[in-house]
């Protein structure tokens, strides 16, 4: 996946994907899926797929070797005039 969207020159040392339509993450900067967090944030009020992808380790340049994690997960963004500009972070719900 880090290969086909170009995101590997340098090796990055993760990345997150959120499988989902951008109607959807944008419905966290709404009330209608999304509630403030920790401030400048919106955390979603339901789970998205998300994919994190780790470097494996070796050399900083490619070929680059990544390890996937997927999962249903919350996700935390910070919006900007109703529209998703930053991926903080995301985490299991408790």
């Amino acid at each position: 996946m880090m290969m086909r969207r170009g995101l590997t020159t340098p090796c990055k040392d993760r990345n997150t994907f959120i499988h989902s339509t951008i109607n959807k993450i944008k419905a966290v900067c709404e009330d209608k899926n999304g509630t403030p967090y920790n401030g400048a944030f919106r955390k979603s009020k339901s789970p998205f797929q998300v994919t994190i992808c780790r470097h494996a380790g070796g050399s900083p340049w490619p070929p680059c070797y990544y390890k996937a994690t997927a999962g249903s997960r919350d996700i935390v963004i910070a919006c900007e005039n109703g529209l998703p500009v930053h991926f903080d972070e995301s985490f299991y719900r408790q």
